[in-house]
């Protein structure tokens, strides 16, 4: 398993080192708002969770975290201040190192789907997609 992180760290890789397919999954999930997305090797997990911090869509290999509006528990990566505020966006990525990209973006897809059901969210996002 290979964790991306923005800056990278003494555990984690900068993103800025990731392959292209990487970095491009990075951005399409950031885009989307997901905090920490997660694929799994070998193990399929199909849920919903709702934490005190984050909403996790699990879908066959992959999951999506993303924080809740009103989070009861305030998590800060690295900086410290509260994702929402200036740590927006994605902030750890982690994949094992056979990733299957056409798999992983098919999952990803429809994860994003469902956090983003509703048409009209779904259209602005994709607007705002073009300027990022």
């Amino acid at each position: 398993m290979i964790t991306y992180t923005r800056n990278g760290s003494v555990t984690t890789k900068s993103i800025e080192l990731a392959p292209a397919n990487v970095r491009y999954l990075w951005n399409l999930l950031s885009s989307n708002g997901v905090n920490i997305a997660r694929v799994r090797s070998v193990i399929n997990r199909n849920e919903f969770t709702n934490g005190k911090t984050f909403r996790g869509i699990h879908l066959n290999k992959v999951s999506a975290y993303k924080q809740q509006e009103n989070p009861t528990k305030k998590i800060y990566f690295s900086k410290r201040v509260p994702v929402g505020e200036s740590n927006v966006g994605m902030q750890v990525l982690s994949v094992p190192s056979n990733l299957d990209m056409q798999e992983t973006l098919v999952d990803f897809d429809e994860v994003l789907r469902l956090y983003n059901a509703n048409i009209f969210v779904r259209t602005w996002n994709n607007i705002l997609s073009y300027f990022k």
